[in-house]
C-alpha cells in the first residue's frame, strides 16, 4: 500500500501529526534567531580615533548616559577629531596636533600644520549609547576593515548553500531523524561556542559552521512534519512554517532590544537549543522514507501509533510483496534543459528564485538604513511576513499564481525604488515595509508554483537547483549592500529593478491553478502551451471560465475540498502509474527548497 493511501486511512492531518508539526514549528524559532542575529551582534556604530594624550577635558567625571558626558565628548571631538565634507565626524582620521601641550610648543606654526591629519594610531573609542558591546566594537572591524562584516553574513549565507547541499544527502542516507538531531546538536555546540569567539575570524568560522547547521536543522524539522501529512495540508504547512520563521524573527528583535551585549544576545540564542534534545524520542522518523528504504517492518510500527493517537483504524497487512520490489527510476538535472519550454521556464523559475533571495535578505539586513528605531523597524520586518503569508494562503486559489506572483514581486521593486526618493525616517520605513510584505508574499508563493511547475521526474531535481540560485543570492545581499559607500540609494535601485524584471518574466511562466501537477517530461513541456494569456477576472480565476484541454490529465481541474486546498498528490510522493512497483528516485528524496 502507497503511502498517501496509509494516510486516507490514519488521518491526512489528525492529532498526531498536528503535534509533531507543532515542534516543527518550535525548530523554526532559534533558526530564524540566528539566521538574522549578525543585524545585531555586528551592528555599525559611529567611531572615532581614541586620543589618550588628550587629558582634558575628562569625560570620564561624568556619567555615560548624561547630558554632561555628550557635551564633554562632543568637545573632545571638536578638539581631536576633523569633520568630513558633510560635516560630520571622521571615524578614521585625527589631528596630528591638539591640545594645550602642543599649542605652547608650536604656537608659531601655521593653519596647515594644525590641519595635519594621520590613521588612529591608539584605536577608536564607540558610541555605545544604544549598543554596549558589538562584534564591529570588541575586534576593531572598522576604516580598512569596515566591510569584513557584510563579508562575514555572505559566509554565513554561503554555509546555508553548504547545508541546502548537503543535508538531503545525509538525510537520504542516514534518516531524517538521525540527521535533524545531528544537525541540532552541531547547532548547539557551534551557537555556544561563537559566545566565546576570541577574534573576527573565529567568529566568521564559527558562524559558517552555525549556518550549515541551522539550516539543517530547519530543513529536516520541516521535511519531517510534510512527510506525515497528506498533500493537500501540504500548502497551508508552508506558510503555517514561514508564519513560525517570522515569529523567530520577531523574538529576536525583543530580546536584543533589552540585551545590548553581543555576547549575551548570542548564548540566549543558544542555551534553548538543549532543551529540544528533550524530544529525540517523540519526533519520530519519516515513515515515508523508511517505506523507499524497504524497511517495511519499522515503518509498520511508526504508522500504527500514528492510527493509536489519531484513533484511526488499519487493515492488519500493510504492505504486500510487491512494495518490496520497488525499481529506482533515475532522473538527471538534464532533464531539465532537454525541451524548449520547459528548459526556458526552468531559467525564469531559478532567476526568481535568485531576485526573491537576495531581496528579501538585502531589506531584512538592512532596516538599520531606514533613519528609525532600529529594533522598532526590524520587528516590523518580521511581523509584515505573518500577513503576507495570510495574503498568498487567501489569494492564490482565487486569483492564481502567476498574478500574485506577479503582483508581490513588482509591489516590492516599486516600494524599493519609491524608498530612494524617501528622506530617512517613518515614511522611508513604511513603503520600504511595503515592499518587504510584497518580497515574503512572493517569495513564499515561488515555491509553491515552482513545485506545480516542474514534472513529478524532476520535481525535487528542479526545486533543489532553484534553492540553489537562492542561497547565491542570499549570499550577494551583503556586497550589495556595501554598494551604498557610493552612493547611499544604489542597493535599493538594484533590488527594485531586479524585483521588477523578475514580475514581468513571471508572467511567461504557465498559470496552474485548476491543473492537476504534470507527471511526465512530456507533459510539463506541454503545459500552458497554446493557452492564451489572461488576467483573472475580479471575481476569481475561474469565473466563467472552462476547461481548454481535457483531453490532457495535466489540464483537468482539481477537486478541491471545503477550504479550497487541492487534493492532488503531490509528484515528490508519486512513484510511475505505469507499474505499481516501479517508483521515481525523487519519492523519499529531500528537495532542499527552504528559506
Amino acid at each position: 500500500m502507497h503511502f498517501d493511501e496509509i494516510l486516507n486511512h490514519i488521518g491526512t492531518f489528525g492529532r498526531y501529526q498536528k503535534m509533531i508539526f507543532f515542534f516543527v514549528c518550535v525548530f523554526s524559532l532559534p533558526m530564524s534567531y540566528h539566521q538574522f542575529a549578525q543585524v545585531f551582534l555586528a551592528p555599525d556604530t559611529a567611531h572615532w580615533c581614541a586620543t589618550p594624550q588628550l587629558t582634558e577635558p575628562n569625560c570620564s567625571l561624568y556619567s555615560k548616559v548624561s547630558d554632561d558626558y555628550s557635551l564633554c565628548l562632543e568637545e573632545r571631538k571638536n578638539l581631536s577629531i576633523p569633520r568630513d565634507e558633510k560635516g560630520k565626524f571622521d571615524g578614521c582620521l585625527r589631528y596630528r596636533h591638539f591640545g594645550e601641550e602642543d599649542a605652547l610648543l608650536y604656537e608659531n606654526e601655521t593653519e596647515g600644520f594644525w590641519n595635519e591629519t594621520i590613521g588612529c594610531d591608539a584605536g577608536w573609542e564607540y558610541d555605545r549609547s544604544q549598543y554596549h558591546t558589538t562584534v564591529v566594537q570588541d575586534f576593531d572591524v572598522v576604516c580598512d576593515q569596515k566591510n569584513i562584516p557584510e563579508m562575514a553574513q555572505s559566509l554565513f549565507f554561503a554555509g546555508v548553500l553548504v547545508s541546502s547541499l548537503i543535508s538531503g544527502f545525509f538525510a537520504d542516507w542516514l534518516g531524517r531523524h538521525r540527521t535533524l538531531f545531528l544537525c541540532l546538536g552541531f547547532q548547539f555546540i557551534f551557537s555556544l561556542v561563537t559566545v566565546f569567539a576570541p577574534t573576527m575570524s573565529a567568529f566568521i568560522v564559527l558562524r559558517f559552521f552555525l549556518a550549515v547547521s541551522n539550516m539543517g536543522v530547519y530543513i529536516m524539522a520541516f521535511v519531517i512534519g510534510t512527510e506525515l501529512v497528506g498533500p493537500e495540508w501540504r500548502t497551508f504547512i508552508g506558510v503555517c512554517a514561514e508564519c513560525a520563521f517570522a515569529m523567530g524573527y520577531m523574538l529576536l528583535a525583543v530580546v536584543a532590544y533589552f540585551v545590548r551585549d553581543w555576547r549575551t544576545l548570542q548564548l540566549i540564542g543558544a542555551i534553548p537549543i538543549a532543551a529540544f534534545f528533550l524530544l529525540i524520542r517523540v519526533i519520530p522518523e519519516s515513515a515515508r522514507w523508511l517505506i523507499t528504504q524497504g524497511r517495511l517492518a519499522e515503518a509498520e510500527v511508526i504508522i500504527r501509533k500514528i492510527a493509536k493517537v489519531n484513533k484511526a483504524k488499519l487493515p492488519e497487512q500493510l504492505f504486500s510483496e510487491a512494495d518490496r520490489m520497488q525499481v529506482v527510476v533515475r532522473r538527471s538535472f538534464i532533464d531539465l534543459f532537454r525541451t524548449p519550454n520547459l528548459r526556458k521556464r526552468t531559467f525564469n523559475v531559478m532567476f526568481n528564485w535568485f531576485v526573491n533571495a537576495a531581496v528579501y535578505y538585502g531589506l531584512s539586513l538592512s532596516t538599520s538604513n531606514l533613519g528609525t528605531d532600529d529594533y522598532l523597524a526590524f520587528f516590523i520586518g518580521g511581523f509584515v511576513e505573518i500577513p503576507a503569508c495570510i495574503a498568498v494562503l487567501l489569494t492564490i486559489d482565487r486569483f492564481g499564481r502567476r498574478f500574485i506572483l506577479f503582483l508581490s514581486l513588482l509591489l516590492g521593486g516599486i516600494s524599493c525604488l519609491a524608498t530612494i526618493f524617501i528622506e530617512a525616517g517613518a515614511g522611508r520605513t513604511t513603503v520600504a515595509m511595503i515592499g518587504k510584505f510584497g518580497i515574503s508574499a512572493s517569495f513564499l508563493l515561488i515555491y509553491i508554483f515552482s513545485a506545480e511547475i516542474f514534472p513529478t521526474p524532476v520535481r525535487s531535481i528542479g526545486i533543489g537547483l532553484s534553492s540553489m540560485c537562492a542561497r547565491f543570492g542570499s549570499i550577494m545581499a551583503p556586497p550589495l549592500l556595501v554598494l551604498r559607500s557610493l552612493w547611499e540609494p544604489l542597493p535599493l535601485l538594484v533590488f527594485g529593478c531586479l524585483a521588477v524584471l523578475a514580475s514581468f518574466l513571471s508572467l511567461l511562466l504557465p498559470e496552474t491553478l485548476g491543473l492537476n501537477m504534470p507527471e511526465t517530461i512530456k507533459q510539463g513541456e506541454e503545459m500552458g502551451a497554446g493557452v492564451p494569456f489572461r488576467l483573472p477576472h475580479w471575481r476569481g480565476w475561474k469565473h466563467g471560465q472552462g476547461v481548454t484541454r481535457d483531453d490532457d490529465k495535466t489540464y483537468k481541474p482539481v477537486d478541491t475540498n471545503q477550504n479550497g486546498k487541492s487534493d492532488d498528490i503531490s509528484g515528490d510522493e508519486r512513484g510511475s502509474k505505469d507499474d505499481g512497483c516501479k517508483v521515481d528516485e525523487d519519492e523519499g528524496k529531500v528537495g532542499n527548497a527552504l528559506v
